[in-house]
């Protein structure tokens, strides 16, 4: 990754910062590595490791939706990594398709979790809480929409995770809307449909079910 200072709002430049420093500091089998950093004014350079694979989210497109066996392993390697993160204060905030890699083109799912410019450092005694208005509608917890802003943490890392199943097993969201607002109003409520996939397979439902209400 390549990225030139000087096209970068002063927000960028601190989201840059800030993932910078988290990746420094992880090293787990399923988060991108990075093995260095080149400040090059104006140039910054990120050596991370070469996922070859693509985007999860590519993947779902070409399969539509997966075996429940693919799934599972998927989200559980998706799983790992963010379990390592919280174990290190780190809640990523915004975990989608998009922003899971594959390693390879070919074999089972080797999961990396990628783009860290919305995380934060949260401490589990409530010192630091998140309040930020952060991530992407359709895997945005309803925590993080609530108006008083009260404040969120790892959990919402959580909601995402099984927004991504859902998505892995039926090819679309479960909170669906053609604006923002509409979107949100749906995660807020937290109603989403069962499909005939549910139905017949009740154990996914049960694996599902308490993510988006954590």
């Amino acid at each position: 990754m390549i990225a030139c200072r000087s096209k970068l709002c002063r927000a960028d430049l601190k989201a840059l910062a800030s993932e910078v420093r988290i990746l420094k500091g992880i090293q787990c089998e399923n988060v991108v590595h990075l093995y260095e950093c080149f400040d090059e004014a104006p140039l910054c350079y990120l050596v991370t490791e070469l996922c070859s694979g693509g985007e999860l989210f590519d993947r779902i497109v070409k399969k539509k939706t997966y075996t429940e066996a693919c799934a599972r392993e998927a989200v559980h390697q998706v799983l790992n990594g963010v379990a390592f993160l919280h174990s290190h204060n780190v809640v990523h905030r915004d975990l989608k398709p998009e922003n899971v890699m594959l390693s390879s083109k070919t074999g089972p799912p080797d999961i990396r979790v990628v783009d860290f410019g919305l995380s934060c450092i949260y401490t589990k005694d409530g010192a630091r809480q998140l309040h930020r208005l952060a991530g992407t509608p359709y895997y945005m917890a309803p925590e993080i929409l609530g108006k008083a802003r009260a404040g969120y943490g790892p959990a919402c890392d959580l909601w995402s995770c099984g927004v991504v199943l859902y998505i892995l097993l039926c090819g679309y969201p479960p909170f669906w809307g053609d604006r923002d607002q509409d979107i949100f109003r749906k995660v807020r409520s937290g109603g989403f449909c069962w499909w005939s996939w549910c139905s017949a397979h009740p154990p996914c439902g049960v694996v599902v079910a308490p993510c988006p209400r954590h």
